[in-house]
């Protein structure tokens, strides 16, 4: 999976002028301490390439939290996408 997203990488680098990279990226942080203790961390990317009316994405998140030393919570998703604009008011998505 990761040799096919890096080959896809590699091949819309090297396409028109017209493409357009985007990404975005968060990370978090909350610590508490006092009669309990609680940590929660997460974590959030997306990133986007559009080419004339093509666009593909991957996108990811995680979410982790320990309350008193035990773990009570972990979710993560990942995902990719593929948009066609067909007018200009109208598109579909993969």
């Amino acid at each position: 999976m990761l040799r096919m997203l890096l080959v896809l990488a590699v091949s819309l680098s090297a396409t028109a002028a017209t493409a357009e990279f985007k990404g975005e990226a968060e990370a978090g942080a909350v610590i508490v301490s006092g009669n309990s203790e609680s940590e929660s961390y997460s974590f959030k990317t997306k990133n986007s390439y559009t080419q004339d009316k093509n666009s593909y994405s991957i996108l990811g998140r995680y979410l982790q939290t320990t309350a008193n030393g035990v773990e009570s919570a972990r979710n993560w998703d990942a995902g990719v996408r593929y948009d066609r604009a067909i007018s200009e008011s109208l598109a579909g998505y993969i």
